[in-house]
């Protein structure tokens, strides 16, 4: 049941032109390998920053649960991609669609957590725009503090008192 046994081959499908079998076994198994390098690359990325702290991540609820989605999922799209290319060779149909069910039940959430993650770092986003604000308000006022300070510090006709001896204008 889970073997190729019952089914032909892709290329024994149709009638093939002369090189598309082979290019599309090949482009299958690019793809598949660019989707499993991604998933490496993904998984070096949120070590690395994690380890470093790189990132300010820990802020956000969906932390661990983004990039193993995103992992399994480019991980399992590539396998998908190289069992499309087996079936050229080994066609285990039935064996094929259940991968790929449970890559579609790995990957479905995947955008949602993604969206869940965007809505966390625009809200961080925004609580640090209004600390930023907060803090340039402050300044502000500290600036305006001692502008108002310095200017005690000068007689009525603008002419520095030097600690309070005037110049006797």
């Amino acid at each position: 049941m889970w073997g190729a046994k019952g089914f032909v081959v892709r290329n024994a499908c149709g009638e093939w032109l002369d090189p598309l079998p082979h290019v599309y076994q090949w482009s299958e198994i690019a793809l598949g390998t660019a989707y499993v390098t991604t998933a490496i690359a993904i998984y070096a990325v949120w070590k690395t920053s994690r380890k470093h702290n790189l990132l300010d991540i820990k802020n956000y609820k969906t932390t661990r649960l983004f990039p193993c989605l995103f992992i399994l999922t480019f991980l399992f799209c590539g396998v998908s991609h190289y069992l499309d290319a087996l079936a050229f060779v080994w066609p285990a149909y039935n064996s094929f669609a259940l991968f790929k069910a449970v890559t579609a039940i790995i990957s479905f959430p995947a955008p949602i957590v993604f969206w869940m993650f965007h809505i966390q770092v625009i809200t961080r986003l925004s609580e640090k725009s209004h600390e930023n604000q907060a803090r340039a308000e402050a300044a502000e006022s500290r600036a305006a503090t001692l502008e108002t300070i310095h200017n005690h510090h000068h007689d009525d006709e603008g002419i520095v008192t030097n600690g309070g001896e005037g110049s006797g204008a």
